[in-house]
């Protein structure tokens, strides 16, 4: 399995464009070729890998009560499913460390099923983002220097109810104006 690791990354001021406008863009990319290299001989999975760090932290960042004072730091187990019988729907799996300014580190499984929409190269046609472990089954705190992903993954939740963030978004419909 891949191991993908974000800390040795900085992004190119070229790609500061939206999160999941990058995201779409390195899907398609690696459904016509896995093995694409970027610079410095990086994969295309790992340029979602890191694009996902960013985005995980942007979805966890929509509740407030539950992500005060944390921060992703890297994806680590990251797997792309995808079937050629549904071109355009991708599930990604992996785990993600989570930094905490007071309360140290852990590991929380993730699970996203993205459909993309062939007309807009923007946004998700739908999203089901799911994300970290609920209640008593929340990983044992980690440190830097203790650092063991194996199992987050293999034993992540499989109901959506298991899961500490389970919600499905849809892209935003073009015909509703915000009022002025």
């Amino acid at each position: 399995m891949e191991d993908n690791t974000c800390d040795d990354y900085t992004p190119s001021r070229r790609q500061y464009i939206p999160v999941e406008t990058r995201l779409i863009k390195h899907l398609i990319q690696w459904r016509i070729n896995h093995d694409e290299l970027f610079d410095e001989g990086r994969t295309v999975q790992n340029e979602i890998a890191s694009i996902l760090e960013y985005y995980i932290y942007e979805c966890y960042g929509y509740l407030p009560n539950l992500t005060t004072g944390w921060f992703t730091d890297g994806v680590k187990e990251f797997e792309i499913h995808h079937s050629p019988n549904k071109p355009n729907s991708f599930k990604l799996l992996g785990s993600v460390w989570m930094l905490g300014i007071e309360s140290g580190s852990i590991v929380e499984p993730f699970e996203i099923d993205i459909t993309l929409d062939p007309l807009n190269d923007q946004y998700f046609a739908t999203t089901k983002f799911r994300f970290g472990f609920k209640g008593s089954n929340r990983p044992s705190k980690l440190t830097k220097y203790n650092f063991h992903v194996a199992g987050a993954m293999d034993n992540r939740p499989r109901r959506s109810c298991d899961w500490r963030i389970a919600i499905e978004l849809s892209s935003p419909d073009p015909n509703d104006h915000e009022l002025e």
